[in-house]
């Protein structure tokens, strides 16, 4: 999606508490997107445009109709700083939906999920192909849309390192 609009945005109230103006189109088409996926047709959505205008207020707004819906939320940021941390903002995105506990599931490498994650034991004493740690990755998610239907937002995907992106290029493939 492109997006257009006015060079700020004033603080205001919480997504879902306000209806967002002249949007309608946007909303429109990131409802569709999220229904689709929810059908078995997954999607992935890039929101683009300049800063200020109002795009994380939009995902605000579609994320919290999908938790609504009965939808699972993983949100995860990229920071400028963290460029060279491979997959930083997946690895919020799991943890701010408390999903690591849950991955007793047969398919799943908890051993190859340590590398990112200490807090599930320790990870291979031999370094793995990463193929191996994207695979472990993409099993989380797809489990968890298994389960639910599953939203995961990753904001400022811009200040995503190499690592990062092919995690999201080898999910959306």
């Amino acid at each position: 999606l492109e997006w257009r609009g006015p060079a700020r945005l004033q603080p205001g109230p919480a997504p879902g508490d306000v209806a967002l103006i002249a949007r309608n189109a946007e909303i429109a088409r990131l409802r569709q997107a999220r229904e689709e996926s929810w059908g078995g047709r997954a999607h992935v959505v890039l929101v683009t445009g300049e800063a200020g205008i109002g795009k994380t207020r939009l995902i605000d707004q579609v994320a919290v109709e999908a938790a609504a819906c009965g939808g699972r939320v993983l949100t995860g940021r990229f920071h400028e700083t963290e460029q060279m941390l491979p997959y930083q903002g997946g690895i919020e995105g799991f943890r701010s939906g408390e999903v690591l506990g849950g991955l007793g599931d047969p398919g799943i490498s908890r051993a190859e999920l340590a590398r990112l994650f200490p807090e599930l034991g320790s990870p291979p004493a031999a370094v793995g192909k990463g193929v191996r740690l994207l695979e472990a990755l993409f099993a989380v998610v797809d489990r968890l849309a298994m389960r639910q239907r599953l939203l995961l937002v990753l904001h400022d995907l811009h200040w995503a390192g190499e690592m990062s992106l092919r995690l999201v290029s080898f999910m959306a493939r």
